[in-house]
């Protein structure tokens, strides 16, 4: 599964960070930026194993990807920008919550 987030696998670097994919499903801290970059991993990692992938779940994920892409994990998001990171978070647990059934025990948050 790893190996489909990037060349390096596990050790791919996360978008604009100094960290691999795996380090961002162990950090921890209050900056939005990092919550959601676990649960965004997670997703990943469930969608790679084959658990299905409803529209809204996609939607997140192609969301979550621009943001990454376009902001490092010191950027300060302004009230709108808080309002959607907290959306995609509830929808990519959710997301998470379901693969673990479907798998029988997928990777959560």
């Amino acid at each position: 599964m790893w190996l489909k987030l990037g060349p390096q696998g596990r050790k791919t670097k996360f978008f604009a960070t100094n960290k691999t994919y795996r380090q961002m499903t162990r950090v921890k801290g209050k900056r939005r930026y990092y919550k959601l970059s676990k649960v965004y991993v997670i997703a990943k990692l469930n969608l790679h194993a084959g658990a299905p992938i409803d529209p809204r779940t996609t939607r997140a994920l192609k969301w979550s990807d621009r943001y990454f892409d376009n902001n490092a994990p010191k950027s300060k998001p302004g009230t709108k920008l808080k309002r959607q990171m907290a959306r995609q978070m509830k929808q990519l647990r959710n997301y998470a919550k379901m693969a673990r059934h479907y798998r029988g025990g997928g990777c959560t948050t």
